[in-house]
């Protein structure tokens, strides 16, 4: 099983939806219509394993509020750093979401454990599985030389899981990022726009991709326009190299060191 990187504090605050609300269709990641040129090769295999993520209902608003008074000189709560069972206790699902939705989903045949954060089950699920719990219809699709598995409908939530689930991740598998245009050419490239794949969340992508040739084939931003995006060079020049700090990074997707 692949792991799943959930930062403690930030996957409350970043994920791609936030508040539920009275209807029945739930905010998919992917779910909207594939890049318009991928290519429908038909139903995935029943049996084909997803991993699944499914954001519960949880304190969100009164974490980012916390968050912002840890670094409030004037706030009480001024570096009050949790611990993240702290945080999972105060800003996590209640008790009985959390058993609530793994109860239903075990009835459906789907195993999925609770993240250390309180707000996020995950696990694996078959497209059969899913297909049948989401109400939707899991299916391949070509773009280029990747495939990929993305909703043909817009799944939406069983009326027993509405007001206890707040989003779904993992339906769909299609790049979240952009091909890299041309040929794989080392010389530096601006990312055309056209080039992006549309899916919810996506920034708009900005600035000149740099790096070494392998660096350049890979999907995601370099590390020039993550230094550029964060400020980093700005503290290069102030002398900060990176000894004795630590950094967190939010991320979506799997992480690959070598890149």
């Amino acid at each position: 099983m692949k792991k799943y990187i959930l930062p403690a504090v930030f996957i409350f605050l970043f994920c791609l939806s936030c508040d539920s609300d009275n209807s029945d269709t739930v905010s998919v990641f992917g779910d909207d219509e594939p890049d318009p040129s991928a290519i429908a090769e038909g139903p995935a295999g029943d049996d084909t394993i997803l991993n699944v993520v499914l954001g519960l209902e949880r304190s969100q608003e009164l974490l980012a509020e916390r968050v912002e008074e840890i670094h409030d000189p004037d706030s009480p709560y001024y570096h009050d750093f949790r611990s993240i069972s702290e945080i999972a206790e105060e800003f996590g699902a209640d008790d009985s979401v959390i058993d609530s939705v793994r109860e239903y989903l075990r009835e459906q045949g789907i195993s999925l454990e609770t993240d250390i954060t309180g707000g996020f089950l995950f696990g694996q699920a078959t497209v059969r599985q899913l297909n049948r719990l989401f109400s939707t219809e899991l299916y391949l699709y070509k773009l280029d030389k990747d495939t990929f598995i993305a909703p043909l409908t817009s799944p939406t939530l069983p009326s027993e899981l509405k007001g206890l689930v707040t989003e779904v991740l993992g339906l769909s598998t299609e790049p979240s990022l952009w091909e890299v245009p041309g040929s794989g050419s080392s010389e530096a490239e601006s990312v055309d726009t056209k080039a992006v794949i549309e899916t919810p969340g996506s920034p708009t992508v900005t600035g000149t991709r740099e790096g070494c040739e392998d660096a350049l084939k890979k999907k995601g931003f370099t590390p020039n326009q993550i230094r550029t995006a964060y400020g980093i060079d700005e503290l290069h020049q102030q002398g900060y190299q990176g000894e004795g700090i630590t950094m967190a990074l939010v991320e979506e997707s799997r992480f690959d060191q070598s890149s």
